[in-house]
């Protein structure tokens, strides 16, 4: 079931909040946040389509030891992988006019040799065509995430980082309209063994002008069709509204009772509403 927007988006705020501060010792991982170079990368060959290539952004500076070692160490499935159950589908805007897209990652696992891989796989629904899709995530950074003065006097065991990458999604061969996602992924994330098990995302940290611009997680890229080679931009994210309005001009209304703005309801917005588990099996059969 979809969790209500006005909802989101004060948890988002709340998160915001709620941000710790690392007492004691501490790993840093990096210096600042710098986004990666782009690089012609190819996109995996398709039987009986045409193969085409995206802008993929390339690990640089690569991984070091600390960055390896985390990674070794901590698993980060958890902080990508859809919560069907409670959360619902991700948000997101695709092609020039951004028209809503939603996205569901299904399953995330790491690779048992190279633990900066994991492998996902998907569905998306764009203007009601299901299409699901698989591919990998590689991440090339990870950095301290710099807290506020009220997070250190907050004094808890916390630390927060930035973990940065690409990515590549390719969608079911043979479907109408399927092409391949690629682009650049940033999530901010807890790390607190004192009060939490594993790792957590955490909306609210960063500024408006840090890789996830608060958001919590965010994709972003191009999308190639792959009979025609047409190119789409896409992007989308976990606390989506935070980043609506830097996509559409005022797309989130009102003061205490946070809406979408209706005008872009013609965008697909007026659907929101709709608690469809599109996702399950058989979902397509019923569209």
């Amino acid at each position: 079931m979809k969790t209500p927007v006005y909802f989101l988006f004060g948890a988002g705020l709340l998160l915001g909040a709620c941000q710790r501060h690392v007492e004691g010792d501490r790993m840093s991982l990096s210096a600042a946040h710098t986004r990666p170079a782009v690089e012609k990368a190819a996109v995996q060959p398709v039987a009986s389509e045409p193969q085409v290539a995206a802008a993929v952004a390339a690990p640089k500076p690569e991984l070091t030891a600390d960055m390896r070692e985390m990674l070794r160490t901590y698993d980060l499935s958890p902080l990508w992988q859809t919560d069907v159950e409670n959360g619902g589908a991700l948000n997101g805007f695709f092609g020039t006019d951004h028209y809503r897209i939603e996205v569901v990652l299904l399953s995330v696992e790491k690779d048992s040799l190279r633990p900066e891989v994991y492998s996902i796989k998907g569905k998306d629904r764009y203007k009601k065509r299901i299409t699901p899709f698989e591919g990998t995530l590689t991440l090339h950074q990870i950095q301290d995430l710099p807290l506020t003065e009220e997070d250190v006097a907050a004094g808890e065991k916390a630390q927060a980082y930035t973990a940065t990458g690409t990515f590549v999604l390719n969608e079911t061969p043979g479907r109408r309209g399927a092409g391949a996602f690629t682009g650049t992924m940033a999530v901010d994330f807890l790390v607190n063994p004192a009060e939490f098990e594993g790792v957590h995302v955490w909306a609210g940290l960063g500024t408006e002008n840090s890789p996830t611009q608060s958001s919590g997680f965010k994709f972003e890229g191009e999308w190639t069709d792959y009979q025609s080679g047409q190119r789409k931009p896409f992007v989308w994210a976990e606390q989506f509204l935070v980043i609506g309005s830097a996509v559409l001009k005022d797309f989130v209304v009102g003061e205490r009772d946070i809406n979408i703005n209706p005008r872009y309801a013609k965008l697909g917005w007026d659907q929101y509403w709709e608690n469809e588990e599109w996702w399950a099996e058989g979902a397509t059969a019923k569209l």
